[in-house]
């Protein structure tokens, strides 16, 4: 499959996500009598994804690059890996919490997309996944007080 069909059909799908979040977004409303509606931030998402890939698929027809290259079986695998690694995220969710998980989502993606074991990187990259996931914690669970699933951990 070349790189530009792919391009395309991708940004298509994205595309037609983003009007779909614009139109459900309406449906959910735009203001309430006391500011913002519920519908705000996905009427704001629906147009950014929606510009966004108008855009893409705008590029592509005016400045075509990728002619003749195809993707392989590694890129393929990549994405299947990815995609596992997110499945397992997913099914570990509602047990683990949303949170808990979350540095071997990092470490899993990180992994698939480009083997390396040394224990310097290793480290780095473990330091750098707990980071992200308390600054997710703090900033959806404390701070905007998201109800997110809680681990046996109480986070």
């Amino acid at each position: 499959m070349s790189i530009r069909l792919l391009d395309t059909v991708v940004t298509c799908v994205f595309l037609a996500f983003g009007l779909y979040v614009l139109w459900s977004a309406v449906g959910y409303g735009i203001t309430s009598d006391n500011g913002p509606g519920p519908g705000t931030f996905p009427l704001i998402a629906g147009l950014l994804i929606t510009v966004f890939s108008v855009g893409v698929l705008w590029r592509g027809t005016k400045f075509p690059e990728g002619e003749g290259v195809s993707i392989g079986i590694a890129e393929v695998a990549k994405v299947a890996g990815i995609l596992a690694v997110l499945g397992i995220y997913i099914l570990a969710f509602d047990s683990l919490g949303a949170f808990l998980p979350l540095p071997f989502l990092i470490l899993g993606t990180s992994l698939v997309i480009h083997w390396r074991t040394d224990p310097k990187w290793m480290l780095g990259l473990l330091g750098l996944a707990v980071a992200f996931s308390v600054c997710a914690y703090f900033i959806f669970a404390v701070f905007l007080r998201v109800l997110l699933p809680v681990g046996p951990l109480g986070f």
